[in-house]
């Protein structure tokens, strides 16, 4: 009778084991594996639209591949590109207004400083609003005098 309730122990000390183990890499799997809700909110949308990549100039000043991209997760998102002079003259520092083709007609403001015949500036945009990246081309354009004083009076 000592050997048949010594094999029930032995079987249920197995038991145990077997689902502490269980547990355990249950555990390490809910810890390590990202949560799918926050594997989704870390996407990133990029804009892949080939109007964008095309050459824009106003008058010696273009713009070529603009690169459009929003991550879910932080709510923000960038545009990035080159601005270069490529007219004969000096170009002084100004301002110019990127103007987006979307649904609400999104513009940008943007500062250059004192341009060489030749010279390449970087560009960086930040923005918040989504929609940017559903946009399919865009416009240079100079400020208004209105617009040109609200900016030069801060």
């Amino acid at each position: 009778m000592k050997k048949s309730n010594s094999k029930f122990k032995g079987k249920v000390g197995f038991i145990i084991v077997l689902l502490a183990v269980i547990l355990i890499a249950v555990g390490l799997v809910l810890v390590f594996l990202p949560d799918k809700e926050e594997a989704k909110s870390n996407k990133t949308i990029t804009n892949d639209s080939e109007e964008l990549k095309k050459l824009h100039c106003l008058d010696g000043l273009c713009v070529e591949k603009m690169d459009i991209s929003y991550n879910e997760g932080e709510g923000v998102g960038s545009i990035l590109f080159y601005i270069q002079n490529t007219g004969e003259v000096d170009v002084p520092a100004g301002f110019l207004k990127v103007v987006f083709d979307n649904s609400n007609q999104k513009e940008f403001i943007l500062r250059y400083v004192d341009f060489l015949p030749g010279d390449t500036q970087s560009i960086e945009i930040e923005f918040t609003e989504k929609d940017i990246t559903e946009t399919t081309d865009y416009e240079l354009q100079y400020l208004t005098e209105e617009e040109l004083q609200t900016v030069t009076s801060y």
